[in-house]
């Protein structure tokens, strides 16, 4: 089980350690914003935009996994992918504390850094500007010394943002690279992070510590509400910890979500109540420490609803196997996310759950199940719907295999495998739509899965499907095919 550690002596006001696993962790969650960045600017995109996009996205990566991704905004973009615009495309900025205490400290510590070595492109300096949450500029200053390549890489190349007169509140910082002096042009990218002052944040943590201490051992909670409570507390604790984002920052949300749950537990009300809006849980599936689950509240009314799970891909850099060596798993705040971007059943017509990918433990389909069975204990759920990504597909097929009276429908993007024995096992028992991605290597199992079953499937094109984004770009043919389940 988690604990919480004590507010004070974990948040240090400092530019963050360069410690090579963090750093890889570092990365990667860089890596998956860019994805999501993308994204959102292919919103509308033509089938020949995607297809070019797909096209970079397999490009080769020359050693780093930033350089696909800026070959591909520079074509959303309408520009050259030349060495500039790589180089701003790649450079990293976040601010430590992320929540700060306002009555403990003055100020911010904001580290630029460049997660890789790109092509030199000369002096460099950074122009940094803070707005409030009304768009407002706070403050603003420059960035003009320990800017060479190695500083950026070294993580010894920030500044320190006043905040003991900043109200409570999120706060963005953009930063510029100017290159020889020069501002980036319209369409190079900027850099941006945010942080928040939340003066009460010592008091609110160490209460969380205490009550989260007490539960443990009160009669009052069982595993299932004590796991609950552990997912809120590792959102909270890589706030504390400076770990890299798990997903877009909520401020005090997370903190504010954990102290409700708990009061709820303590005064024997159903745990979820009042709560709002995308909250990190843990869910007991066995022995093991909780999966974390991010799931969409609140829940209306009492009749059972579809729950549809996601089941995302595991960490990958590449489609041919290049992956960090951390995190072992992707927290499922990054598809939560995804999910928003696209406006996945945006009317709320299911209950909606991800699930962190596959790589924590053993038995991915032990997992998905214990998922499911946790979340029928919390929620009115009705059937059940699996979308798998990549290794998520794979765990998803195993799912049903396995159990093939828990699902009615399996979503299978870019990856899942099936046998000729699990074939005559799952034959129309359950309905599957599958999602090749261009040029992905999964896609030939999905092809193989497609013959051996031959009927209750439905194969899509891979043409304009990039790797990465396969499941928001599929989003709506996703909801049609959860709408014609319930028909």
């Amino acid at each position: 089980m988690i604990m919480i550690r004590v507010l004070a002596g974990v948040l240090l006001a400092g530019l963050v350690s360069a410690q090579p696993l963090l750093r890889e962790r570092r990365t990667h969650a860089r890596v998956l914003e860019l994805r999501h960045q993308l994204l959102c600017e292919l919103e509308g995109a033509s089938a020949d935009l995607l297809a070019g996009v797909a096209a970079d996205l397999l490009s080769d990566a020359e050693g780093s996994a930033f350089l696909p991704l800026a070959r591909a905004l520079a074509r959303v973009r309408s520009v050259k992918a030349d060495a500039a615009f790589v180089f701003r495309h790649g450079v990293q900025v976040f601010a430590m504390p992320e929540i700060i205490d306002g009555d403990r400290y003055k100020e911010a510590a904001v580290t630029v850094h460049l997660p890789f070595r790109p092509e030199p492109v000369g002096r460099l300096t950074f122009r940094v500007v803070v707005r409030d949450g009304g768009g407002k500029t706070v403050w603003n200053s420059a960035i003009e010394e320990r800017t060479s390549m190695d500083d950026l890489l070294r993580f010894t190349c920030g500044t320190k943002i006043p905040i003991k007169d900043l109200p409570d509140g999120r706060y963005a910082v953009d930063v510029e690279t100017l290159i020889e002096g020069v501002s980036p042009r319209p369409a190079d990218p900027r850099s941006t992070t945010c942080f928040h002052v939340q003066r009460d944040l010592a008091e609110r943590v160490n209460r969380l510590a205490e009550g989260y201490k007490a539960l443990e051992s009160s009669e009052k909670s069982g595993p299932h509400q004590v796991a609950m409570l552990v997912g809120m507390l590792a959102r909270i604790q890589r706030v504390i910890e400076g770990e890299p984002p798990s997903g877009k920052s909520l401020g005090g949300k997370d903190l504010d979500d954990a102290l409700r749950l708990l009061e709820n537990i303590e005064k024997g009300l159903p745990p979820l109540a009042g709560l709002r809006g995308w909250v990190t849980i843990g869910v007991v599936v066995g022995e093991d420490e909780p999966a974390m689950v991010r799931l969409r509240l609140p829940v209306a009314g009492e009749a059972p609803r579809p729950l549809v799970l996601f089941v995302p891909g595991s960490p990958a850099y590449s489609p041919t196997w290049w992956r960090p060596t951390s995190p072992r798993s992707v927290a499922p705040g990054w598809l939560a996310d995804e999910l928003d971007i696209v406006g996945f059943d945006s009317d709320a017509r299911w209950h909606l759950a991800v699930m962190e990918s596959p790589g924590r433990y053993q038995g991915s389909a032990r997992v998905v199940r214990g998922v499911i069975d946790g979340l029928r204990k919390m929620l009115p759920v009705g059937e059940v719907v699996l979308v798998g990504e990549r290794e998520g597909a794979l765990a998803a097929v195993q799912t049903v295999v396995e159990t093939t009276d828990l699902a009615v429908g399996v979503v299978l993007i870019a990856g899942g495998s099936l046998g000729p024995a699990d074939a005559d096992t799952l034959a129309g028992q359950v309905r599957m739509l599958c999602i090749p991605a261009t040029g992905y290597p999964g896609n030939h199992n999905l092809r193989r899965l497609a013959d051996l079953l031959e009927k209750g499937v439905e194969m899509l094109d891979a043409g304009g499907r990039p790797w990465p984004m396969a499941l928001g770009i599929s989003a709506r043919e996703i909801e049609g095919f959860v709408t014609e389940l319930g028909r």
